[in-house]
């Protein structure tokens, strides 16, 4: 019990010092020799919790990924219109987005960077994403708010869209412009998802 505990207490400092390094230097420039400096430890104790950077960088990207999913799923759960709480779940989803990015000048490394075992958290994430929306618009669809034939390609092409708006941010435009258009465009959508009066 005593070296699970200090097992989980190494790797959570491996993590922090790892985030930190990360989101400053970026993906690339960042080594298991930094990472191992950064928290205290040796780099061979790095290598006994994780199996590599991209390991780590995983490991960074999935706790990410599930702030993102479980903010959305309380929205999901929460009372109110079916179509508030969809407005609410992708405004969520582009509020946590748009605070990965602003953390360090490498934040979005966190959760999109060219590492494949990031790429690999981010399409499981993806598909949970989608089944998560896509769910909503079946109980929408089930309680006569929403006419939705067919949730999931719906919920794809909502969550496409929604990603055309956010993922490549002029850093110019103000993040509040990008809340406003990404709500007005949840807005226009909900008017094509309202099931009509026969």
């Amino acid at each position: 019990m005593a070296d699970d505990t200090r097992s989980f207490a190494r790797r959570r400092q491996i993590l922090c010092s790892a985030e930190e390094l990360l989101q400053h230097y970026g993906y690339t420039k960042t080594t298991v020799a930094d990472i191992a400096r950064q928290a205290g430890v040796g780099v061979g104790t790095v290598y006994l919790e994780f199996s590599s950077k991209d390991e780590i960088v995983a490991a960074l990207a999935q706790h990410r990924h599930e702030s993102v999913l479980e903010a959305m799923r309380q929205v999901a759960q929460s009372g109110g219109s079916f179509a508030d709480r969809l407005v609410t779940m992708l405004d969520e989803r582009v509020a946590h987005f748009e605070r990965f990015v602003q953390q360090g000048q490498h934040g979005r490394d966190l959760v999109s960077c060219g590492c494949p075992a990031v790429g690999r958290v981010h399409e499981r994430y993806r598909t949970d994403e989608v089944a998560l929306v896509a769910e909503l618009l079946l109980h929408a669809t089930e309680a006569g708010e929403f006419a939705v034939s067919d949730p999931p390609r719906t919920a794809r092409v909502i969550l496409l869209l929604v990603d055309q708006l956010t993922d490549h941010p002029d850093h110019e435009q103000d993040v509040a412009e990008r809340h406003r258009c990404t709500r007005l465009a949840a807005r226009l959508l909900l008017d094509g998802l309202r099931r009509r009066p026969t």
